[in-house]
């Protein structure tokens, strides 16, 4: 149903939302798609939200700076500290694709301090899978004028 969403978290991660029977352009820097057609019925459309880097960061963290042993290590790791310590990190490997569509963006890790550890470096890269898909999400509420229902 309209305002129903889902996202798919992979290497990037995907976020699709039911617009109903009717295609909306996105003035927000979404993609407009079909969702499903059932039958004889009418189509269905969806905005969708394309993040380039999400579990790739993570995996980013594994292999090439050896912080973390998996991805369930993020976690915990993450979990060890009660903030990100002021520590960001913009997760531009590839670019930035919606909303923004910058493929001259690259990644960066700022705040660093003698204070970070592992843990704020690790909870720094999950915010930042957070941070992109909140982006999605209100480009998409004010791509419809409503608020998702469910995700």
């Amino acid at each position: 149903a309209a305002g129903e969403a889902k996202c798919t978290y992979g290497t990037g991660s995907f976020l699709l939302s039911n617009t109903g029977t009717a295609p909306v352009r996105s003035g927000h820097g979404l993609l407009t798609t079909v969702a499903f057609r059932i039958g004889d019925e009418p189509a269905h459309y969806a905005l969708e939200g394309s993040i380039a880097s999400t579990g790739s960061l993570v995996q980013w963290l594994r292999d090439q700076l050896g912080i973390i042993s998996g991805a369930a290590h993020s976690e915990s790791l993450a979990a060890q500290v009660a903030d990100n310590g002021g520590v960001y990190f913009v997760p531009a490997f590839s670019g930035l694709f919606a909303p923004h569509w910058r493929s001259d963006a690259r990644g960066a890790i700022v705040g660093l301090t003698s204070y970070i550890t592992r843990g704020h470096l690790a909870r720094a890269v999950l915010e930042a899978t957070a941070w992109q898909t909140r982006e999605v999400v209100e480009a998409m509420n004010a791509d419809t004028g409503q608020s998702l229902r469910e995700l």
